[in-house]
């Protein structure tokens, strides 16, 4: 650690938190994505006009969305 206080001016303790802290962002927006894909994934094979709930105008605008 002392090599990251000589070379960076950054204390070793303050890197950590640092890190701690973006993985934690990192692995958080990974969940959250995750399940709003997995949300809307859903919903657009379950809103086919071939799926089992056929709901044209929810497939349209959730497809219009996506892509």
């Amino acid at each position: 650690m002392d090599f990251f206080m000589q070379e960076l001016g950054v204390p070793g303790a303050q890197l950590l938190l640092a890190a701690e802290q973006t993985l934690y962002m990192v692995f958080l927006s990974l969940f959250i994505g995750t399940v709003l894909g997995l949300i809307i994934a859903v919903t657009l094979v379950v809103t086919n006009p071939n799926g089992i709930v056929k709901n044209s105008i929810v497939y349209t605008i959730t497809n219009t969305i996506v892509n």
